[in-house]
């Protein structure tokens, strides 16, 4: 029986995180209001504080956070007023809905008229008239403001409101020795024929195209060679272009350049996507040759900018339409708008899928 071995690999670079990462962007507190009322005996010879809440987070400011307030008078607390006690270090999504309550040190009643919680250089207030404010009863019942809208414009690579999240803390579906097995199956170096094991190092056989559209894979992994021109001068067929290629281990595949265009022509289509590439080689002696082509490789790259930085903010990525975000192996040497990331190997190499039977 003969198996055809072809697998798309497949995993998670980075995880959401707590404090950023696609389930939103928590920040401090910036400060804190209350309106006393103008009835009588709306103002209190006692102390007033903020408790505030959302989900697990919870915190407290100092007792003396409002003291002696006046009947028909608004006060304001910034973060370095020194009375914001555990609420100086909590920090809160603002785009969620957030609860908080006023509590009184006494028995001695306030009336409030609005409170407020300032995150993200906005106000998320909670209004009423003539509201009893105390340390018991309906009188330290919880307030709840409804988040703030969106500050991202964009569905980045899926997600909403992701603007504010870099690369690092983003989930990319990403492909290994990709392009291997894209193109059919591995050949040997300058060969005319298919490799008889050219589907032990097939990592897909589907199209760069189709990761990207159908699978959902923003970081593609792409090991280098290089055929030059008088490799190309020696073959007697038109297999062999003079380039950048596409390799997985000793067996070759396709140009670079086929793939950067399938990559090019999917970001024209979708201006809200991100993807990463990483270039890294194993034909050592032509990392020189690889090294010199490089930019002049990239330049089919035309819907989009190659980022300037290693770790941009999505939203700035695609409103300043530099979405791709290149990597290379430090060998390489620098270019202009890629970025050195050399892989750390974690794993043992085997050579567990050698000598499976392939279809040629």
């Amino acid at each position: 029986m003969k198996v055809k071995l072809s697998f798309l690999s497949s995993f998670l670079l980075v995880c959401c995180i707590f404090e950023q990462g696609i389930c939103g962007t928590k920040v401090n507190i910036e400060e804190l209001r209350i309106k006393i009322s103008d009835r009588s005996y709306a103002d209190t010879s006692g102390k007033l504080r903020f408790d505030v809440r959302q989900g697990q987070t919870f915190c407290s400011t100092i007792r003396e956070t409002f003291s002696k307030p006046k009947r028909n008078q608004e006060y304001f607390k910034n973060r370095n007023s020194g009375t914001f006690g555990s609420c100086y270090s909590a920090k809160f999504d603002p785009e969620e809905g957030i609860e908080f309550r006023i509590i009184s040190d006494s028995g001695n009643d306030a009336y409030i008229d609005s409170a407020g919680v300032k995150l993200r250089g906005e106000w998320m207030n909670w209004n009423g008239y003539q509201v009893k404010v105390n340390k018991h009863g309906a009188g330290n019942a919880w307030r709840y403001v409804p988040g703030l809208a969106p500050t991202c414009p964009y569905v980045i690579n899926g997600v909403a409101g992701a603007c504010n999240v870099d690369v690092l803390h983003f989930t990319f579906g990403s492909a290994h020795n990709t392009g291997a097995g894209s193109y059919g199956t591995m050949r040997t170096r300058l060969s005319s024929y298919s490799s008889g094991l050219g589907c032990n190092y097939n990592s897909q056989d589907i199209s760069i195209t189709s990761m990207l559209e159908d699978h959902g894979i923003r970081h593609l992994d792409l090991d280098t060679s290089y055929i030059t021109a008088s490799d190309d001068a020696r073959t007697s067929n038109s297999y062999w272009e003079e380039g950048i290629v596409l390799v997985h281990k000793a067996l070759y595949s396709r140009p670079l350049k086929r793939a950067l265009r399938e990559i090019n022509d999917f970001l024209g289509r979708n201006p809200h996507e991100v993807v990463l590439v990483r270039l890294k080689d194993y034909d050592e002696p032509y990392r020189t040759y690889i090294s010199n082509a490089l930019e002049s490789e990239f330049s089919v790259i035309t819907n989009t900018g190659l980022s300037p930085t290693s770790n941009p903010k999505l939203g700035d990525a695609v409103s300043n339409n530099q979405r791709l975000i290149v990597y290379l192996h430090a060998d390489f040497g620098a270019h202009r708008n890629m970025h050195t990331l050399n892989q750390v190997e974690t794993y043992k190499k085997t050579s567990i899928y050698h000598g499976l039977l392939c279809t040629i």
